[in-house]
């Protein structure tokens, strides 16, 4: 287990995170309370920034990336980037994949 109060941006908390993933044997989860981003003064895209990060490490067997956004501490534009950024939300104990693609689509004229 390691612990940690987060880095000052989304690219150092991304190499810090691959650092540890680097040195671990197998498996590898992380699991984290967003909070801590928030008082390091982290903007909407700050957080988007790693989200899109961290989504590309978890395509790898055995990665799993679980990110808490307490609703009482976030903006509802917070938790909306939170659930367009993750393929799975838990919402009130409820585990709901996505609806919608990755992908963007465009309509033809």
């Amino acid at each position: 287990m390691h612990l940690s109060e987060g880095m000052d941006n989304p690219a150092s908390q991304a190499e810090h995170i691959a650092q540890i993933a680097a040195a671990s044997r197998g498996r590898f989860r992380v699991f984290g309370d967003m909070s801590w981003a928030k008082k390091k003064g982290w903007s909407l895209e700050s957080f988007r920034e790693l989200e899109e990060i961290a989504n590309k490490a978890s395509g790898f067997p055995g990665k799993l990336f679980l990110c808490q956004y307490p609703l009482a501490s976030f903006s509802g534009m917070a938790a909306m980037m939170a659930v367009e950024t993750h393929d799975y939300t838990i919402y009130k104990g409820v585990l709901m994949e996505r609806p919608w693609s990755r992908k963007v689509m465009t309509i033809p004229n």
